[in-house]
């Protein structure tokens, strides 16, 4: 008899039969009787594992091959160190994009970092654009270059939301005390035209994920989908507004 066991999942043999001896399936611990050892190794080769147990702060998620972390600043230089500096305390290796329209540049140093500058004053929804369009991982991470990392800052928790649920684009998160979220409520009108109003609040509760509500637009801590965002893109003749994404 082999006698396999696991503590964070159950074990199964694939394409089980009648005349297989397996006791367990589908549990935790996984009993295979046999009389040969050519049996054995047939449904030793046909175990699978399944996880019922996610940490987000396991090993298995390698969010630096998922997640690059965006920002775009603007005369900024010693919040957006400090930003960079908060983000190496939590996430040593992850990448950091950063868009640089300010008047006078200057290199902001540091390992796995990108910076790119652009033609002063460019504004917001500009410099989005430029820094998504260099990431090359599957999610990015905005942030204002005044925000900072604490240990609450969790981008393994947006993940697992966003792997989750395949139809959501978007998942924010509250910064400091506050968790900003609005949503957009349209009156046709008549022939001159309608009415855009963005509301504070939000539609309704995700019934799956605890404190999680569908919106319209966030503030300015978010991760997106790459591809998706790139679909639409931001527009970049609204300079000063984009504090707030939708």
């Amino acid at each position: 008899m082999v006698t396999l066991s696991v503590s964070s999942g159950v074990l199964a043999v694939e394409d089980l039969q009648e005349k297989d001896k397996v006791k367990g399936q589908g549990e935790k611990v996984l009993s295979i009787s046999v009389s040969s050892l050519q049996s054995l190794n047939d449904l030793l080769g046909r175990v699978s594992y399944r996880s019922t147990v996610y940490s987000i702060k396991s090993g298995d998620l390698d969010v630096n091959s998922q997640v690059t972390v965006t920002t775009k600043t603007f005369l900024r230089y010693p919040e957006v160190n400090y930003l960079i500096k908060s983000i190496r305390k939590f996430y040593k290796d992850i990448k950091i994009i950063i868009a640089d329209d300010s008047l006078e540049p200057q290199k902001v140093n540091g390992t796995n970092i990108e910076q790119y500058f652009m033609p002063p004053a460019q504004g917001w929804f500009a410099g989005r654009n430029l820094a998504v369009s260099q990431v090359t991982t599957k999610y990015f991470l905005w942030v204002d270059d005044d925000f900072y990392f604490t240990s609450n800052t969790s981008i393994e928790r947006f993940v697992e939301v966003m792997e989750s649920m395949p139809e959501l684009d978007v998942v924010a998160g509250s910064v400091g005390m506050y968790a900003n979220s609005f949503t957009l409520i349209y009156d046709e009108g008549d022939e001159e035209g309608g009415c855009l109003t963005r509301v504070k609040g939000n539609y309704q509760p995700i019934p799956s994920i605890p404190n999680c509500f569908f919106t319209s637009g966030v503030i300015n801590f978010f991760l997106a989908r790459t591809d998706a965002v790139r679909k639409v893109g931001f527009d970049p003749l609204l300079k000063r507004v984009g504090h707030s994404g939708s």
